[in-house]
Parts: structure tokens; sequence; C-alpha cells
């Protein structure tokens, strides 16, 4: 992904939008084995 390039407001909302998406199951998963730890 260029950080050089300006990128078009909708193209980051769906990214965003698409990273949530793909975080979400991670970090439901992530988060317990993290409480775990302390």
């Amino acid at each position: 992904m260029p950080t050089v390039a300006p990128i078009p407001a909708d193209t980051v909302d769906t990214w965003l939008r698409h990273m949530h998406e793909i975080a979400g199951p991670r970090r439901e998963e992530v988060d317990p084995a993290r409480h775990l730890q302390g």
C-alpha cells in the first residue's frame, strides 16, 4: 500500500472496513489468550 500517493477517502473506508472484518474473528481468538497471559 503506497503511503506517498494520495488515497481516495472511499478507498480508505473500504480498506478499513475490510480489515475490520478480517481482524474481528482474530481479535476474539487472541483476546482470551492475552487475558490468560495477564
